[in-house]
C-alpha cells in the first residue's frame, strides 16, 4: 500500500492524500446504501461529496493554468477523455455482451437505452424520464447510476469555459461562482416542491454542489492570510471537526423518503468543503482520512462505482428470493477485486501513457461506435432475433400483457403518478373548461387501481380518475 502511495505522490508534488481519502469515504457511503441501506440510509450522499470534490480539484486546474498562461481546452478535455473513458468503455461494453445473453428484449433494449445515454454522458436526463411509478425498479436497471457522471460531464463542458472567459474580461470569478451556486440552489429548493426526480436528476439543480467545491480552489488560496501562524493549527481542525459532523450525520438522519437534495445537501457539501479547506495538516484529515486504507479506496473509486451497481443489480435481478448476506458480501468483493483490476491495468496505463491528440480521437470513436450500436440495439426492440421463435412469442406476450396491464390501470391518462406537483394533478385529472356533473376519483395506490377496470367496464354515467 505505500508502494502505491508513493508512486501517486511523486507523479504530482502538490498531492493531497486526504482528498483521495474523501472519495473512499464517497465510495464506501454510496456502497455501503447499496448494498446495506438500512445500516447507512443516508449513504447516497457520497455522490455529493464527489460532486464537491470534483468541483474543487476541476476548477483548481483550470484557475492554476490561467495563472501560468498554460491552459488549453484541447489539453484539458484531453484529460478527462484519458481519465474517464477507458474505464467507462470497458464496463459499457461488459454490460452490453451480458445482456446479449441474459436479458429478454424489452430489458435488453432498455440496458441499451442507458448505455446510448451513458456513452454520450445524458444518462442523468434519461433517468428523470425512466423514473416513473410503473417502470421498473430502479434497482434493476445495471446502468442508472451513471446519471451522477453525466451531471459531473455536463458540469465539466461548461464550467472551463466559463471561467476562461470571466477570467480574460477581468470579471470576478468569485463573484460570479457564489452567483450561479445561488441561483442553481434555489432553482433545487423551489423545483423540490414541484417535481423532486427532476429535481434530483437535473443538472441546473445539482450544479451548486460542484460550485461549491470551485468557490472553494478561490477561496483556500487566501485562506493562509485569513489566520495567524499560530491560529491556524487551531482554526483548521475546528473546521475539520465542523466538516466531519456535517458530512457523516446525514448518512444517519436522512433516508430513501427525505426531499433530497432540497435544503439536506447543505450538510454533506458543506462538511466536504470544511475538510477540504482545514488542509491535510489537520488531525483528522492526517490520522483518518488520509490512512493508506481510505486513499487506497479513493484511488479506486471510480471503477469500483462503475462496477459495484451492475453486479449488484445482477444479483438482484437473478436471486430467486431475497438476497443472502454471503451474497451481498461476494458482490462487495468483486466490485473491489474488479475496481482494483479496472484501475491498475485500464485506468491507470492510460492515464500514464503518452497519448497523441490522435489516440483520444481513437477512444471518441469507440465510445461512439458503442453508442450507436446501443442506439439501434434499442431502436430495434432489443434484437429478438437472438432468441428462438418460441421464446420471441413467450417474451412478446408477457411484454404486450404489462401494457395492457397498464393501460388498464389509466397509464398515462388519468393516472396521477407520486412525482407531479398539485398543479399537475388538476390539470391533468379534471377538463376544468367542461366540468362533469358526477366524477369519482380512485384515491390510492396501485391496489385502488385495480378497481378502475371493473368500474369501466359496467359503463356507470360517470367520469372515472385516478
Amino acid at each position: 500500500m505505500s508502494k502505491l502511495l508513493w508512486l501517486t505522490e511523486c507523479s504530482n508534488p502538490t498531492y493531497r492524500p486526504d482528498i483521495d481519502g474523501l472519495r473512499g469515504v464517497a465510495i464506501l457511503a454510496v456502497l455501503a446504501f447499496h448494498v446495506f441501506p438500512k445500516c447507512l440510509p443516508g449513504g447516497y450522499v457520497g455522490v455529493d461529496i464527489f460532486f464537491v470534490v470534483s468541483g474543487y480539484l476541476i476548477t483548481s486546474i483550470i484557475d492554476n493554468e490561467i495563472d501560468t498562461n498554460s491552459f488549453s481546452f484541447l489539453q484539458f478535455y484531453c484529460r478527462r477523455i484519458r481519465r474517464l473513458y477507458p474505464s467507462l468503455i470497458l464496463v459499457l461494453i461488459a454490460c452490453y455482451a451480458a445482456g446479449w445473453y441474459s436479458l429478454c428484449p424489452s430489458e435488453f433494449g432498455n440496458l441499451n437505452a442507458y448505455i446510448f445515454a451513458g456513452a454520450f454522458f445524458f444518462a442523468n436526463f434519461l433517468a428523470n424520464k425512466d423514473t416513473q411509478y410503473f417502470s421498473a425498479q430502479s434497482d434493476t436497471k445495471p446502468l442508472l447510476h451513471l446519471w451522477s457522471l453525466g451531471i459531473e460531464e455536463q458540469f465539466y463542458i461548461i464550467w472551463p469555459v466559463i471561467v476562461y472567459i470571466a477570467r480574460k474580461m477581468k470579471l470576478n470569478v468569485q463573484l460570479l461562482t457564489i452567483a450561479l451556486a445561488l441561483i442553481s440552489f434555489t432553482i433545487n429548493i423551489k423545483q423540490i416542491r414541484i417535481d423532486i426526480v427532476q429535481n434530483f436528476f437535473w443538472p441546473t439543480s445539482r450544479f451548486w454542489e460542484l460550485l461549491i467545491g470551485a468557490q472553494l480552489s478561490f477561496v483556500s488560496k487566501s485562506f493562509d492570510s485569513y489566520c495567524s501562524s499560530n491560529n491556524r493549527a487551531i482554526a483548521c481542525n475546528i473546521i475539520s471537526i465542523a466538516g466531519i459532523l456535517l458530512t457523516f450525520l446525514p448518512m444517519y438522519l436522512i433516508g430513501k423518503k427525505s426531499a433530497f437534495p432540497g435544503w439536506w445537501a447543505l450538510a454533506p457539501t458543506t462538511g466536504t468543503a470544511f475538510l477540504i479547506l482545514g488542509g491535510p495538516a489537520c488531525w483528522i484529515n492526517q490520522k483518518i482520512i488520509s490512512t493508506h486504507v481510505l486513499v487506497a479506496i479513493g484511488l479506486i473509486s471510480y471503477p469500483l462505482y462503475l462496477c459495484h451497481w451492475p453486479l449488484l443489480v445482477s444479483v438482484r435481478v437473478y436471486a430467486e428470493q431475497s438476497i443472502s448476506t454471503d451474497k451481498l458480501i461476494l458482490v462487495v468483493v468483486f466490485s473491489f477485486a474488479f475496481g482494483w483490476l479496472v484501475y491498475w491495468f485500464v485506468e491507470r496505463a492510460f492515464r500514464t501513457a503518452r497519448l497523441s491528440n490522435l489516440n483520444h480521437l481513437y477512444l471518441i470513436a469507440i465510445m461512439s461506435v458503442i453508442g450507436f450500436v446501443a442506439l439501434l440495439t434499442y431502436r430495434y426492440d432489443g434484437l429478438p432475433n437472438r432468441f428462438s421463435p418460441y421464446v420471441r412469442n413467450v417474451t412478446r406476450f408477457t411484454e404486450n400483457y404489462f401494457l395492457r396491464h397498464m393501460t388498464a390501470y389509466g397509464v398515462p391518462g388519468s393516472f396521477i403518478s407520486p412525482r407531479k406537483g398539485k398543479e399537475k394533478f388538476r390539470t391533468t385529472t379534471f377538463n376544468i373548461e367542461k366540468p362533469a356533473s358526477t366524477a369519482v376519483v380512485l384515491w390510492g395506490d396501485s391496489l385502488a387501481a385495480h378497481l378502475r377496470p371493473g368500474i369501466l367496464h359496467k359503463r356507470l354515467s360517470f367520469d372515472l380518475h385516478n
